[in-house]
């Protein structure tokens, strides 16, 4: 499972055109798809933008960023590197896609170093037990969704034997925030030493 959405160490502001549109039915539809990525769901035809800057407000005095960007980045979308995607394009990703696109600095004219991709995601199973996974907090409200922590352990999360049938990567109906791999695609993930950023925690087939 990876709780990576909560891993601050991943989230760079990353902007492109369509996030300063003057259109405001666009604008609104664009934000919309940005949070619906974030939960799993496939981006709207149209709506995935070529180009991506880093963004630095008027008042930022941060480092610009230079350098590469993580194996997996979260912003607008789910960013993986060229790296991280020779691993995925390997493995079933059932509906999920890879959009090559271009990621620019903050003067929105030097590429940053590397190649990358967005990970579109369209891939589903519900596999996840709540009623063995006590561990894993549960949403406000509700006594089966659950959100993981980036502090939730090992084997806090139980998975049917379905999920190791069909999909090597996908999300989960009951599960807000985080999405599950296979082993195969783990053990090549740290094989080809781009795992880190996916924040993994190991799950148990019940």
């Amino acid at each position: 499972m990876s709780v990576a959405s909560v891993n601050p160490d991943i989230m760079i502001d990353l902007r492109s055109d369509a996030s300063f549109s003057q259109d405001e039915e666009f604008r609104k539809s664009y934000v919309a798809a940005c949070r619906a990525t974030h939960r799993g769901e496939p981006v709207p035809e149209g709506l995935l933008p070529q180009t991506f800057f880093a963004w630095r407000g008027p008042h930022d005095d941060s480092k610009p960023l230079t350098k590469k960007l993580p194996h997996l980045t979260l912003s607008d979308f789910w960013f993986v590197s060229s790296e991280a995607a020779d691993v995925l394009r390997k493995f079933d990703l059932g509906g999920c896609k890879l959009h090559p696109v271009d990621v620019l600095m903050a003067d929105r004219k030097t590429p940053l170093p590397g190649s990358y991709f967005v990970l579109d995601f369209d891939s589903w199973k519900d596999v996840f037990l709540p009623d063995q996974s006590p561990e894993v907090a549960m949403m406000t409200g509700s006594t089966k969704r659950r959100m993981p922590y980036f502090s939730t352990a090992d084997d806090a999360a139980a998975l049917s034997p379905e999920a190791l049938r069909g999909a090597d990567i996908w999300w989960n109906p009951l599960v807000l925030g985080a999405f599950f791999l296979s082993d195969r695609l783990v053990q090549a993930l740290r094989a080809a030493g781009v795992d880190k950023p996916f924040s993994l925690r190991r799950c148990r087939i019940v």
